[in-house]
């Protein structure tokens, strides 16, 4: 069932806060959490002309990466990121976390890489 605050939401993001005509790169990033609202999204995205990179993480993703990476994976920049970083005109950042907390165990020197 269409969630209408949903579609009213999406309406108001794709036309009035991002402004997307058509042939804009729209690049969404959230975890699965956001879905509901990402598809009412990424519909008036489509409906206007925009292309859309949909990004979704998963519960536990960061903290497994951030446990079980080494050193050099910690600081490693995916080359789709340096694409998209080039290509997209659009970035839309939904902050639906499973645990806030996540993270909080990385030890400092960790973090630092990872923030790289």
């Amino acid at each position: 069932m269409p969630d209408i605050y949903h579609q009213k939401f999406a309406q108001t993001v794709v036309n009035y806060s991002l402004y997307l005509k058509p042939g804009d790169v729209l690049l969404i990033r959230t975890t699965t959490l956001a879905i509901p609202l990402v598809q009412d999204i990424y519909r008036e995205a489509l409906s206007v002309g925009a292309n859309v990179i949909p990004r979704l993480s998963f519960e536990r993703m960061e903290e497994i990466f951030c446990e079980t990476a080494n050193d050099e994976q910690l600081q490693w920049i995916s080359e789709s990121d340096t694409i998209d970083a080039k290509t997209i005109t659009a970035r839309l950042v939904i902050s639906a976390p499973f645990n806030t907390r996540a993270g909080a165990s990385l030890t400092g020197d960790r973090a630092a890489l990872r923030a790289k």
